[in-house]
């Protein structure tokens, strides 16, 4: 059996690798892996823009074969597919289940809630969407990552907001970037839960250890952990921009933080803390997408769509189609040019926090949701209807 396996080797691991990424996404996953690899995390300008045309010319391309070997890759594939899993599974289990409570999502017996709640319970395609969108989210921080200590470097020399916006993210349709900004707000909301997690071991020790720390201070009216990560002042000013450099972290960085316990944590996160970031996702995505600084001819087609009345039929669920979630919250109106903000989407509101654009047809329509008969309100979060759908559990 091993001589069989050492004759095809390169094969077998290819055809493993590809099946448990999806072939769909496996040009993601290898730009993902490349851009793993440069020099040093985060690319100066020039660099950047050059990159990312050939990323754009391997979109276009698509020349990825169901045949292809992957030669010396397939290991590295592998590796770099168990952070990404991990997420996807984090992900799954933590926002597919917050409309259970008021609709049917996916079966609750016993037998079958733990499997239907996890990544095995989802189809191919809705598994490929999480994939694509955190192997996206990698490729992102590879690029755009900032290192304030990094000798020689210096924010000028990056790519500020509008500029990855208008050359990143305008390389996918609106609704893949809206998958882009499901991850990117669970990855902020989990940061905060780990800095609570941290926060409430330490104050816990405080009280089980009340001595603890330098009981000589004479100043009574400091606490003696005012310079400490958790003092109300360093909060006060820093907590959002630490929490976005905490953001830009690699996968398997933020894998550890997101595993990490008691002590092991803590100091995980003061080895982080401190430090501030350049410009990110969450600024790029607040940007003004392209086609409204712009009049094109995309533009003003999308526009005279909208005003004869165009309705979008949805077609299948399938990786390369926008999902029937983002078609009814947008009314099944046209809306492929543009990259939606993230202010009309709360961080942990809205129809991002169960991630709506990932889901197959079937599953939405079991839930309930697309039986309502108006996507506009709730895709701003503005009805008390929504907030009682969204917070059940």
């Amino acid at each position: 059996m091993y001589g069989v396996f050492r004759n095809q080797r390169d094969v077998i691991l290819s055809t493993v690798v590809t099946r448990e990424i999806g072939h769909g996404i496996m040009g993601d996953a290898q730009s993902a892996l490349r851009s793993s690899r440069f020099n040093a995390r985060g690319l100066l300008k020039q660099q950047a823009l050059e990159w990312i045309a050939k990323y754009r010319a391997a979109m276009t391309s698509n020349t990825v074969s169901s045949r292809a070997s992957l030669g010396p890759e397939a290991l590295p594939l592998w590796r770099i597919h168990q952070d990404v899993k991990f997420f996807a599974e984090l992900f799954v289990s933590e926002r597919l289940h917050i409309v259970a409570g008021g609709f049917r999502i996916f079966s609750v017996t016993e037998s079958t809630a733990q499997r239907d709640n996890g990544l095995d319970g989802l189809s191919n395609t809705e598994k490929m969407r999480i994939y694509r969108a955190i192997y996206r989210y990698a490729i992102y921080g590879n690029l755009f990552y900032f290192d304030e200590g990094r000798p020689g470097t210096v924010k000028s020399d990056l790519l500020y907001a509008q500029e990855q916006s208008h050359s990143f993210l305008t390389l996918f349709p609106a609704w893949q970037v809206e998958e882009l900004s499901c991850i990117n707000d669970f990855i902020h909301d989990k940061i905060l839960e780990k800095w609570q997690e941290v926060e409430d071991d330490f104050y816990a020790f405080l009280k089980d250890h009340p001595h603890f720390g330098d009981p000589g201070r004479e100043d009574q009216y400091n606490s003696r952990w005012e310079d400490d990560f958790f003092s109300q002042s360093i909060k006060a000013d820093y907590y959002e921009e630490w929490q976005r450099y905490f953001a830009t972290l690699t996968l398997s960085e933020l894998r550890e933080i997101f595993t990490a316990k008691a002590n092991a944590l803590l100091t995980i996160v003061k080895r982080h803390a401190n430090r501030f970031p350049h410009d990110f996702l969450t600024e790029a995505l607040d940007e003004d997408p392209y086609h409204v600084t712009f009049i094109t001819p995309e533009y003003e087609a999308h526009e005279q769509a909208l005003e004869s009345g165009i309705k979008v039929q949805f077609q299948e669920d399938a990786i390369d189609q926008p999902n029937e979630g983002w078609l009814w919250a947008h009314r099944y109106e046209p809306c492929n040019l543009y990259i939606e903000s993230t202010r009309d989407f709360p961080t942990g509101e809205g129809l991002r926090r169960f991630g709506y654009v990932f889901w197959d047809s079937d599953r939405l329509h079991d839930s309930g949701i697309l039986q309502k008969e108006s996507a506009y309100p709730i895709l701003h979060c503005k009805s008390p209807i929504v907030r009682d759908m969204l917070t059940c559990g």
